[in-house]
């Protein structure tokens, strides 16, 4: 672990766990509504299919909100001059907006798309995706700069504005990697060939 404020209390490494387990089931079904409209896989894709992701991507958010309430309450609670201070920049400081708009984009805007079962559709599924990914990539930059710039030593305390550099790499991360899941989709099956055997196995049955 790390003296870093607010990377080393014991709730962080299941807290992150959770984050990514969240992401990855936005990224799915964002990926699962373009390959179901581009490889015309409406008969394998159904929306009985989104309908059981969204549950589960509602399951995850209202873990993930549990763990981010419960990360900034033993902060306030265990009162470290570093750790609080890092605690404020996020919620009422200089970060404050994407703090909000990471918890709006996680739980707020999701859980009615979620929860609500006729707006749990193929569309409403993907829209809270998108926003779940979109506060997801938020989270992962509060718990990196809010953290580096409210060190221990009050002569390490900064802001941090990305340069072009940064933003180029970052860019470039995201095309690569969906050009490596589009070349992925290209030559491997992106159904399971014998879960189809399978599946009409059962039907005949």
């Amino acid at each position: 672990m790390t003296p870093v404020p607010m990377w080393h209390s014991t709730i962080f490494a299941p807290y992150f766990v959770v984050g990514a387990i969240f992401s990855g089931i936005a990224a799915l079904i964002i990926a699962m509504v373009f390959l179901r409209s581009s490889l015309h896989l409406e008969e394998y894709l159904t929306p009985q299919c989104f309908d059981n992701l969204g549950k589960l991507l509602l399951v995850m958010s209202l873990l993930w909100f549990y763990f981010i309430f419960a990360e900034r309450l033993t902060t306030w609670y265990g009162n470290q001059t570093s750790e609080v201070a890092a605690l404020w920049l996020t919620v009422r400081g200089s970060y404050r907006h994407l703090f909000w708009v990471m918890v709006g984009c996680n739980f707020v805007f999701p859980f009615p798309l979620l929860a609500i079962k006729r707006l749990r559709t193929i569309t409403g599924t993907f829209l809270a995706s998108v926003t779940v990914v979109i506060g997801m990539w938020i989270e992962r930059y509060l718990i990196i700069v809010p953290s580096l710039a409210r060190k221990f030593l009050p002569y390490a305390w900064g802001s941090y504005r990305p340069t072009w550099v940064e933003i180029t790499i970052t860019g470039a991360t995201f095309c690569t990697m969906a050009l490596l899941y589009l070349l992925f989709s290209k030559l491997v099956p992106v159904v399971s060939v014998w879960e189809l055997k399978e599946g009409l196995r059962e039907e005949v049955r």
